[in-house]
């Protein structure tokens, strides 16, 4: 299967600043994300994957054609949904979308779209009377007109509420197993990203720090940590901090903590915390098996 994203040892910088640093990457098609916190380069991968922006060593392909080259040679087959776009606050979204499509080939009826990002009743309101969550779902349309292979989403689910993004979360999969359409979406709300993808990478000081399936990272770096179901989470936080053979502990919420062990306390774990909080008020009522892309994130980025 040929890949439809490959990068290879990518560079940029900005004055003294390593935005990217020997950045490689090759993505398969399906659905990927690109995780990392602000600054770490996600914006100018992007920026130098859509032509808006040269590296200063290194190569970049999408489809098969080098970025550095013509862009127009893969842009009418990629769709963008960019963090902040701008729409004429003048015109409808049926107006904008028929405008946008006109320059494709062929493209996706705007009523279709309309309808697909459940904007129908709005579709002949003016674009600068629409909510921000209006506005998010509108972008999402506008990377759908051109019938793309691929679609790039820079935070795709941000100022919608719950149900705009279980809509664009099933929309994205449901584009991938109909329509054979792939995603490379970023995204700080990794819930969603585990529900949508198939693989994804973590980024941080512009280099790449781990990356594979999201079944593959969570059992590697999650395995020794649990989820703690207690009656003080704060005291028992305390209690477990200065204990040895404990690698990690936070508060998840008042009645849980998050806890990741040495191999020595896998053992009848449950039987060790509870003789560590005898002689206190703390009850432990449980231990859960825990293991999700926000653990993964504490792992790689937040404690790397």
């Amino acid at each position: 299967m040929k890949n439809i994203i490959s990068i290879s040892g990518i560079t940029k910088t900005f004055g003294e600043i390593k935005a990217l640093d020997e950045f490689s990457l090759e993505m398969e098609p399906g659905i990927f994300g690109l995780i990392g916190p602000n600054g770490a380069g996600k914006t100018t991968l992007l920026r130098i994957l859509l032509g808006l922006a040269r590296q200063d060593k290194g190569t970049a392909e999408i489809l098969e054609n080098e970025t550095s080259g013509d862009p127009l040679r893969y842009l009418k087959q990629i769709g963008v949904l960019h963090e902040n776009p701008y729409f004429p606050p003048s015109m409808t979204p049926r107006q904008y979308l028929d405008d946008i499509g006109s320059l494709y080939p062929t493209s996706v009826p705007a009523e279709d779209l309309l309808s697909m990002v459940k904007l129908l009743d709005a579709a002949d309101r003016k674009i600068g009377h629409l909510s921000a969550g209006m506005h998010r779902r509108l972008g999402i349309a506008q990377a759908l007109v051109g019938k793309p292979k691929l679609i790039f989403l820079d935070e795709p689910t941000s100022n919608l509420d719950v149900s705009g993004r279980d809509l664009v979360v099933k929309l994205i999969v449901k584009m991938y197993q109909k329509d054979d359409v792939s995603f490379f979406i970023t995204s700080h709300i990794l819930s969603e990203l585990e529900r949508a993808c198939h693989n994804v990478a973590f980024i941080n000081a512009g280099k790449m720090v781990e990356r594979g399936s999201i079944q593959e990272l969570v059992q590697k770096h999650t395995q020794k940590r649990f989820r703690v179901i207690t009656s003080d989470s704060w005291t028992l936080e305390e209690i477990l901090s200065e204990t040895e053979g404990i690698v990690d502990v936070f508060v998840d919420s008042s009645t849980s903590i998050i806890v990741e062990v040495t191999s020595d306390l896998l053992t009848g774990i449950e039987s060790q915390l509870k003789e560590l909080v005898k002689g206190t008020d703390v009850k432990i009522y449980g231990i859960e098996t825990t293991g999700t892309l926000e653990d993964v994130y504490r792992k790689v980025i937040t404690h790397a």
